[in-house]
């Protein structure tokens, strides 16, 4: 069984070569590593090639190396390496993270247990006590699950104070790469908080999942990164309401109470993103997406009632009407 382990670079010189020489020491030896390189304005790909061509272990394992001609984002990056692939499985792994050693070997054998899953989750470690909730082995996960309703819960992840949620980032997750394709599951370019939007746009496609306890990945949080950077509050915004643009017209397939706290949840993003800069411009476009959503879903008139009642400006908005039309 082949595993393609994709990783994006873009200005991670100070961190490439901690991640390459982690996948240069993988116990596991069937692999085949893409690097796209998002139009990187450092040496990052320099390096790492370097690394690799240094290292006497790396020659058993098939490197391959990808370009952009622009710069397009970790989407399109990911996009890129998945098309490239043609291993069994497809791994992602972000250039300024590192994987253990065990960490494919641990994923494949359960892939191999249970024959024909769609996704193995590894655990994760990180630098930082505030992501802890990214350490499966603390929630109550099965090995495997084939249920769909508990996996749809899962992915969808409508109950934020859920304490057994999958943790939602993309990578370390071991992915059937035939099922992947077919079911034509490539990450939204153009949008941050990407892992998110897959997340919740491919529960339908979910037949089963299994997990693993064991650390399989080493997850980094550096100043200047997006998920720490103050500067894109903005493009936050506008990719939350991309991702609810496409999410919401599905939302007819989940209970009313599900659906209070789906809409629950939009209405607090809207009022944390209240103060970002061309707030009017920025609250036209939301209530662009909503209209365009009550246009054109099948969705009841309460739920199209309750949309339009949170498009309202927030001092008109609370929580116990919007339960109340529901």
């Amino acid at each position: 069984m082949t595993v393609s382990i994709i990783i994006p670079i873009y200005n991670v010189e100070q961190y490439i070569e901690r991640c390459i020489n982690s996948v240069i020491n993988q116990t596991y030896r069937q692999l085949e590593v893409i690097l796209v390189d998002d139009c990187s304005p450092d040496c990052s790909l320099r390096i790492a090639k370097q690394v690799v061509e240094k290292s006497e272990k790396s020659r058993d394992l098939n490197f391959i190396y990808l370009k952009h001609e622009k710069n397009r984002g970790l989407s399109a990056a990911r996009n890129t390496g998945i098309k490239a692939a043609s291993g069994d499985y497809i791994y992602l792994l972000d250039s300024d993270d590192e994987i253990t050693p065990i960490c494919i070997e641990s994923l494949v054998s359960l892939a191999q247990k249970y024959k024909g899953v769609n996704i193995v989750h590894g655990n994760t470690w990180c630098n930082n006590d505030r992501y802890a909730w990214l350490d499966i082995s603390k929630k109550r996960l099965p090995e495997f699950s084939n249920d769909r309703e508990w996996i749809k819960k899962q992915y969808v992840n409508i109950d934020y104070n859920l304490k057994d949620y999958i943790p939602v980032i993309a990578c370390n997750k071991l992915y059937d790469r035939e099922w992947f394709v077919n079911n034509q599951l490539w990450f939204k370019e153009g949008i941050i908080h990407e892992d998110q939007h897959w997340r919740i746009m491919s529960w339908k496609h979910i037949d089963s999942t299994a997990f693993s306890n064991a650390i399989t990945y080493k997850y980094y949080i550096r100043e200047g990164s997006i998920v720490t950077s103050a500067k894109t509050k903005d493009k936050k915004y506008r990719s939350f309401l991309e991702i609810y643009k496409d999410y919401l017209p599905t939302i007819g397939n989940f209970s009313n109470e599900d659906i209070r706290k789906i809409l629950t949840r939009l209405l607090k993003i809207r009022r944390d993103y209240e103060h970002v800069s061309d707030v009017e411009s920025f609250t036209n476009h939301y209530n662009d997406v909503l209209k365009e959503v009550i246009k054109n879903s099948s969705l009841n008139f309460r739920i199209k009632l309750a949309l339009l009642y949170i498009s309202l400006p927030p001092k008109y908005v609370k929580f116990r009407v919007l339960y109340k039309i529901l």
